[in-house]
C-alpha cells in the first residue's frame, strides 16, 4: 500500500469516526444521560462504531508526521491512541450495553463499582497528557492543520476539567470537540492528498509546463 493511499484511507477513518462519534455524544448528551432513554443505545452504537474507525484512521495520523515529531510525538500518540481505547471503546461498551441494563434491573448496583471513581480520572489524565504532547509535536511539525490542533488540545484540557465540575452537558461538549478535531484531521488528510495528487498528475504538469 502507498503512503498516499494509508493517509487517504487513515483520513476517511477519521472523518466518519469523528462525525458519528460526534453525533451519538451530543444525543447521549441533550436526552439527559437517560440511560433508559430510546435513543441511548443507538447512540451509544454510533460512538462505539465512530471510535472504530478513527482509532484505525490514528495510526496514518501518525506516520503523516512521524520524521518531524520526534520522540514527544511518538510518546503522545501511544498515550492518546490508549487513552482512546479506554475511554472510548472500553467505557462506550459499558455505557452502551452493561449500565442501562443494571439501571432497569438492579439500580442499586447502577453506578459501577467504586474503583470506576478511579479508572476515570487516571484514564482522563492519560488522554490529557497524550493529548499535549501529541498537540505539541504536531504543532513543532507544522505539517498537519495548526486549528485542528488547537482544538485538540483546548478539547482535552477541558475534558479533564470537566471531570471536576457539574455542570449541565460539559462532559459531553468537551468529549464533542475532541472527536470533531479528529475529524477535521481526517478532512485536511483527504484534501492534502487530493490536491498532491492533482499536482503530481500528468495534465497538470503539462499545464505547468507550458505556463
Amino acid at each position: 500500500m502507498s503512503s498516499s493511499t494509508l493517509y487517504r484511507l487513515s483520513g476517511i477513518g477519521l472523518l466518519i469516526g469523528g462525525l458519528l462519534a460526534t453525533l451519538g455524544t451530543l444525543i447521549q448528551g441533550f436526552s439527559n444521560d437517560n440511560l433508559l432513554s430510546p435513543l441511548w443505545i443507538p447512540a451509544g452504537l454510533a460512538i462505539m462504531i465512530g471510535e472504530m474507525f478513527f482509532l484505525l484512521g490514528l495510526p496514518g495520523l501518525y506516520t503523516r508526521q512521524a520524521h518531524k515529531a520526534g520522540v514527544i510525538g511518538l510518546v503522545g500518540f501511544i498515550l492518546f491512541f490508549l487513552s482512546a481505547l479506554l475511554l472510548g471503546i472500553g467505557t462506550s461498551t459499558l455505557y452502551t450495553f452493561i449500565f442501562p441494563w443494571l439501571t432497569q434491573n438492579a439500580p442499586k448496583l447502577a453506578d459501577g463499582p467504586a474503583a470506576l471513581n478511579l479508572f476515570f480520572p487516571l484514564a482522563g489524565l492519560l488522554n490529557l497528557i497524550g493529548a499535549l504532547l501529541f498537540g505539541v509535536a504536531t504543532l513543532r511539525a507544522g505539517i498537519l492543520s495548526r486549528a485542528a490542533t488547537i482544538l485538540l488540545l483546548v478539547a482535552a484540557v477541558s475534558s479533564f476539567a470537566a471531570s471536576f465540575v457539574s455542570l449541565p452537558y460539559i462532559n459531553s461538549i468537551t468529549t464533542a470537540l475532541t472527536f470533531i478535531a479528529l475529524a477535521w484531521f481526517g478532512y485536511m488528510l483527504i484534501s492534502k492528498q487530493r490536491v498532491g495528487a492533482q499536482v503530481a498528475s500528468p495534465a497538470n504538469a503539462q499545464s505547468s509546463m507550458q505556463v
